[in-house]
C-alpha cells in the first residue's frame, strides 16, 4: 500500500518520521534529497526541545 502525499506539506515531525522509517522508491535527484533531508533534520531537531516541553506540560499531573 503506498500513499501519496507532497512531502513539503507535511507537518515536520511525520517529515522525520517519513525519513527516518521510510523507503525511498525512486530519486531523481540525489543531491537535493540530501538536501531536503539535512533541512528536515536541521528544523526538527530545532523544534524537539519545545515538542519536549509541551509534552511535559500536557502531561503534568496537578
Amino acid at each position: 500500500k503506498f500513499d501519496d502525499v507532497l512531502f513539503h506539506r507535511l507537518p515536520l515531525h511525520i517529515q522525520y518520521e517519513v525519513l527516518k522509517n521510510g523507503n525511498v522508491i525512486f530519486c531523481r535527484n540525489e543531491e537535493e534529497f540530501f538536501e531536503i533531508k539535512r533541512n528536515v533534520l536541521r528544523e526538527y531537531l530545532e523544534m524537539s526541545a519545545m515538542y519536549e516541553r509541551i509534552k511535559r506540560r500536557v502531561l503534568v499531573c496537578d
